[in-house]
């Protein structure tokens, strides 16, 4: 009869461990870190996007003649959004440039050196964060480092 106690009191400390450990899992996967439902199995988001060029030869059956004509349209507008982000890029610069010399004109030489330290420390954090996205493992797709990150 002895015997018989022992066997459910382990059973029971076995159940509730095994619980302990499943519990775990889902609240760490489910709750603590879950994945972003926006993202598919290959890591890029899984939303509505403007068709390709590829997708639009096969459903609008183009002819070579406007399968040529379309690449130039395409080529024609990456060029245009390559020359915005460009200026977008040096627009955000100036406005940054502004900003912070508008703090260092409210601040004394002493506070401007402390603010100063304060951004080395920020950039610092910026570069190895870019760094770390850099160096993903490659089943995650890789980004290329933003253009306004480096000074």
């Amino acid at each position: 009869m002895k015997n018989n106690y022992r066997f459910w009191i382990v059973l029971s400390f076995l159940v509730v461990f095994a619980a302990g450990i499943l519990g775990g899992v889902i609240l760490e996967q489910n709750i603590l870190h879950p994945k972003s439902k926006r993202q598919d199995h290959d890591g890029r988001r899984d939303r509505p996007h403007f068709p390709t060029l590829n997708e639009m030869e096969e459903v609008l059956a183009l002819s070579p003649e406007q399968q040529d004509r379309m690449r130039a349209v395409f080529q024609q507008n990456e060029d245009r959004l390559k020359k915005l982000r460009e200026d977008m890029f040096k627009e955000f610069g100036s406005l940054r440039d502004l900003f912070l010399q508008e703090i260092r004109d409210v601040l004394d030489p002493e506070q401007v050196g402390k603010f100063n330290a304060i951004l080395e420390e920020y950039r610092a954090q910026r570069q190895a964060e870019a760094e770390r996205r850099k160096n993903r493992s490659p089943h995650s797709p890789q980004k290329k480092e933003d253009k306004g990150e480096s000074r």
